[in-house]
């Protein structure tokens, strides 16, 4: 993902619309199973995306900019998934990459990007008043 510039909202809403391409070797009982899985996997994912900007939304964004952050992300990743955490660290675009992907989730979290099913990603709106 890292290396390749992917963004998990991204990749998520992506999903969910449908726009996945599959490796053009596979079989179509493979896709169809995979289709199955994305299909099952995204339904949960988007309900617990939704419960977290319900909550973010009753939190001042001051409070989000400051919280959620690449270097408190790297911790709790640290504390649950270790690996995972040493595999951003060791990346020499891990930090950049961790970074951007915490900005992408504040700005969805506070309703500052949607997602544009046109370019197949979040794009950040203006904040308003």
């Amino acid at each position: 993902m890292i290396d390749r510039g992917w963004h998990v909202l991204d990749i998520l809403f992506n999903a969910a619309h449908g726009f996945v391409e599959y490796p053009k070797d596979l079989s179509p009982e493979a896709v169809q199973r995979l289709e199955a899985f994305r299909r099952a996997a995204v339904k949960p994912a988007l309900g617990a995306l939704g419960l977290a900007k319900q909550i973010a939304s009753r939190l001042p964004h001051e409070v989000l900019e400051s919280k959620l952050t690449a270097k408190w992300a790297l911790e709790k990743l640290a504390s649950k998934h270790p690996s995972v955490a040493q595999a951003i660290k060791e990346h020499p675009l891990g930090k950049e990459w961790l970074e951007a992907e915490m900005r992408i989730l504040r700005l969805y979290l506070m309703g500052r990007a949607v997602y544009s099913p046109a370019l197949r990603k979040l794009v950040e709106v203006p904040a308003v008043g």
